[in-house]
Order: C-alpha cells, then sequence, then structure tokens
C-alpha cells in the first residue's frame, strides 16, 4: 500500500511516498489532490493504469486492484481529480525517493516518531491515531503501552464499533477504563448524541473525565464513577497493582484480607487492593422510557450480573445493540456460568455474533460454547445485522459531515474506508 506519510502508521506494510520504490507491486494507493504536482502526472498514470476508483472525496482518491465500486469512477470528486491530473505536467514529480537500499541497506521502513509527553504523578498525555489527546496512568501494563506506542487500541474491535455507531445515538459505555472507546463514540455520535461511561476505579475515572474535557465533549458525555451491577449499594472493587485493565468486582485470592496476589492470571505477577465503591443498577440509573440505542461492555465477569439489573431497560429498547466481552473463566468466579448467560441473552429475542480479528462477524450460539475461547468479543443485537448497510453508512455518514468538519474529519474518513477496503480485499482473495 503507498499512502501519504501521515498515513504510514495506520496500516502494517503501508508505504510513505518518499519511499515508493520500495513497494513494486502495491494493492492499494491513496493520493492526495494536494500532491498531485509533487508526486507528477507520469508516476501516477503508470501506478494506477491497472487499477480501479475505490472511493473519492475532496481531499483524498484511494485506488485498488479489485473493482470493489464502479460507481466511484462516475462521481463529481472523482472528475475533479481527474482534471487536476490534467492539468498536472507529465515531469513534474518532484519528491525525491530515498536513496535504494544496498546489500547492507536492508529496505525497511522507519517506525513513526510518536509525542507523548510526561506530566507528573504517572501521568502521560499523547494523541491517537483519530486525533483525540489522550491522557494515560504509565504504571498501567493493559491499556497505556499500546496507546502511547502504536496510538491505537483492540484495532479489530475498534474497526467494528466505528461501523455501528452512528450520529445521535444514546449510548451507554460499562467499564470505559480511561475512554479509548468514549472518545470515539463521542466524536461520532455529534452534540445531538449523548453518552454515559460508567467507570468504578476512582483514579481511572478521573482520567476518563481529563480525556473528555480537552477533547471538548462535555457537551454530550457525562461520566460516572460507579460500579453497574444487579444492586445498588456499597461493593468491594478489586483495583490492580500493574493490570489496571483487569480490576473487578470479583477476584480470586488464597487470602481473605483486602489485599494480595490473583490466581486466575498467574502470569501477569500481579497484585491487588480491594476498596469500596458504590454501585448501580442501569434500571435504577436511568428513569423510566429512556432510549438507549447502543451499549458496550467490558466489566471482566459482571456482564451476567449487568444483564440482571438492566431488564427494564433491555425491554423497553428493544432495537438496542451490544458489544460486550464473553469470559466463561471470569463469569465463573462471579458466580455464574457461561452456559445459563448466553440462554438468557437468546431468551431476550437477541441474536449474537462474534468479531472476529478482521472486524468481520460470525453467527455465535449456544452450541459455540464448548470452542468457546477465554475471551472473546460478542455482538447482539433484536435482529441480524446488515453489514453492507453498516458499511456504507460508515463512508456516507461523514461525508455528509466533512463539510462543516473541514479537512481532519476527511482524512477521519478515508482512513475508515480504507479500513474497510482491506477487509473488503482479503474476502475477495479468499473467495478467489
Amino acid at each position: 500500500m503507498i499512502v501519504p506519510r501521515d498515513f504510514r502508521y495506520l496500516f502494517p506494510g503501508a508505504i510513505p511516498y518518499d519511499q515508493r520504490h520500495l513497494c513494486q507491486a502495491p494493492e492499494v494507493i491513496v493520493l492526495h489532490k494536494g500532491m498531485l504536482t509533487k508526486l507528477g502526472r507520469g508516476w501516477i498514470e503508470r501506478s494506477t493504469a491497472n487499477f480501479h476508483p475505490a472511493f473519492a472525496n475532496e481531499v483524498f482518491v484511494v485506488f485498488t486492484k479489485a473493482d470493489l465500486h464502479p460507481s466511484v469512477a462516475k462521481t463529481d470528486h472523482f472528475e475533479a481529480y481527474l482534471e487536476s491530473l490534467k492539468s498536472t505536467d507529465v515531469e513534474s514529480e518532484r519528491l525525491e525517493p530515498l536513496q535504494v537500499e544496498t546489500a547492507t541497506s536492508p529496505a525497511t521502513v522507519p517506525p513513526p516518531h510518536r509525542l507523548a509527553v510526561y506530566i507528573a504523578e504517572y501521568l502521560a498525555l499523547t494523541k491517537t491515531i483519530y486525533g483525540h489527546k489522550i491522557y494515560l496512568d504509565t504504571r498501567d501494563l493493559s491499556l497505556a503501552p499500546h496507546i502511547l506506542m502504536d496510538g491505537y487500541w483492540e484495532r479489530w474491535i475498534t474497526d467494528f464499533f466505528l461501523t455501528v455507531v452512528r450520529p445521535g445515538m444514546r449510548i451507554v459505555e460499562i467499564g470505559a477504563n480511561i475512554g479509548w472507546y468514549s472518545l470515539l463514540a463521542a466524536e461520532t455520535i455529534g452534540n445531538a448524541g449523548q453518552l454515559v461511561s460508567f467507570e468504578a476505579n476512582p483514579r481511572i475515572a478521573e482520567i476518563l473525565t481529563r480525556n473528555i474535557i480537552v477533547n471538548w465533549f462535555l457537551d454530550r458525555v457525562r461520566v460516572v464513577n460507579k460500579a453497574v451491577f444487579s444492586t445498588g449499594g456499597k461493593v468491594d472493587f478489586c483495583v490492580y497493582d500493574k493490570y489496571f485493565g483487569g480490576s473487578s468486582l470479583f477476584v480470586q485470592s488464597e487470602l481473605d484480607g483486602r489485599s494480595g496476589q490473583d490466581f486466575l492470571y498467574p502470569q501477569f505477577k500481579d497484585e491487588f487492593r480491594m476498596i469500596e465503591v458504590e454501585a448501580v443498577t442501569l434500571d435504577s440509573y436511568f428513569a423510566q422510557g429512556s432510549n438507549v440505542d447502543f451499549i458496550k461492555i467490558d466489566a471482566e465477569g459482571a456482564e451476567p450480573h449487568i444483564f440482571a439489573g438492566a431488564c427494564r431497560i433491555l425491554r423497553d429498547n428493544k432495537d438496542v445493540q451490544i458489544i460486550m466481552e464473553f469470559a466463561p473463566r471470569l463469569f465463573k468466579r462471579s458466580g455464574y456460568s457461561a452456559e445459563k448467560f448466553c440462554s438468557d441473552i437468546l431468551s431476550l429475542g437477541f441474536q449474537a455474533f462474534r468479531i472476529t480479528e478482521d472486524s468481520s462477524l460470525v453467527s455465535w450460539d449456544l452450541s459455540d460454547l464448548a470452542s468457546c475461547l477465554d475471551h472473546q468479543e460478542i455482538y447482539r443485537q433484536s435482529r441480524a445485522p446488515d453489514v453492507a448497510s453498516t458499511e456504507r453508512l460508515s463512508r456516507a455518514g461523514p461525508i455528509q459531515t466533512e463539510a462543516q468538519g473541514g479537512p481532519e474529519m476527511t482524512v477521519t474518513l478515508a482512513i475508515r474506508f480504507l479500513n474497510f477496503v482491506l477487509r473488503a480485499g482479503r474476502s475477495k482473495q479468499t473467495e478467489s
């Protein structure tokens, strides 16, 4: 894949323009309309001769080997690109490629430079690949290293998440942590939407609040420093010293005290302490008649208990969509069997799907429990999802708002479309 330099860290194997000589047989070429003169009409025409336009907007044109979207060639944006290309000098190429590698200089792409700033008291600040400023606790071994170094987290879930979250939605996130998904949701729903983010850990909830504030999302996001459970009141909450993402209402320890070592995942060699937090049920928190379009849950085994305290919400919002972690070992230590939880979910009229590593969906039911992994992400809604329509919406939605959002929104749109192109391309290769 040949891309603008700012895109090179978003996709494995992507080559920036000034190193395009390293990519002799690209599958995808992303052209920035403002770079046509520097790239040169001659190189562009040679490189895209056997390619098909798959996407075009005011700033970018995406070419792929597979003819994924024939209608793109007839759009105004693609016609404008052709006009601009005609006015470009054939020999105007001004981007000098790097020196061709020799036997002593291997053909490698240098890692991207990522900016991170240490603030104080284990707090660092960086920026995600989606442009959000994000604070993190540097002691954490779960999310923090990945976001600091790579700029993203759980890419396969993130990609699917962005195809189902839509402007104006009312969303609930349980176990929001520092706000990776909250920030993505807040940007997508816009000021017409509403997001309630629950996080039980006071330290992490404070960082989550910072992240909402620094990205100017207070008009649509409410942070609630409470655990979500089957009943309200005070509950004990386990806080890990290193693996913050594993903090939970349930813990297995050889000790009966309020600190110790958890033996469910001994390889982490992590210790924990117990704190008292306030718990609430979804039914008690949200008033009668509240509309909820989407729920995301990552509660380290408390999911069955959360459902038990959300009977009214689930009954009143029959079209609600849910993404949640399904971890039988964690359910077991919370006193709930995976079989019963799965049966309860299906009895509510939901259809369940497993989110695969390439962000596609696989139908999932009770018969799949025998081969269930320790952790997998499950998507469920009241009817089978039209994946094609959600992909179309994920591409078409931001185009409509791009004029309001400016160039940065256009870049986000192209990034999301490229994710779709890569998945579609793999599917076509598999079929062939």
